[in-house]
């Protein structure tokens, strides 16, 4: 149980630095990449307890995604919660493989949130 502790406390971590950040701070290309880089590897951590959490229940992961239908199959998430989860991987992707073209309102809107 140590790794869900372990990503956990890196998404209470990420939060707690996101939240240090106004839409306006992302004029400032070093924050903007701050504040990327802290929301991929937040994602990522999620991701990374969404497939841990799945495994040790007993099901078979085949994929980010389908972690996140496992963990709705055994009603530890909701359908609320998926497409919301689904959401998560589709910005995980675009952070690593698209890192160049990410949008910045995309994050101000994201860093918005983060304060609600």
């Amino acid at each position: 149980m140590a790794i869900i502790e372990r990503l956990l406390k890196i998404i209470e971590e990420r939060e707690k630095l996101l939240d240090r950040y106004s839409p306006s701070d992302l004029s400032d290309f070093r924050a903007f990449y701050s504040a990327l880089y802290l929301l991929q590897t937040q994602a990522q951590a999620l991701i990374d307890l969404a497939q841990r959490t799945a495994s040790l229940m007993g099901m078979e992961v085949s994929g980010y995604v389908d972690a996140g239908e496992k963990l709705m199959i055994l009603g530890i998430i909701s359908s609320d919660d998926l497409r919301f989860y689904k959401s998560i991987v589709a910005f995980r992707n675009m952070a690593i493989h698209e890192y160049s073209t990410v949008d910045i309102d995309v994050i101000k809107r994201i860093i918005e949130k983060q304060g609600v």
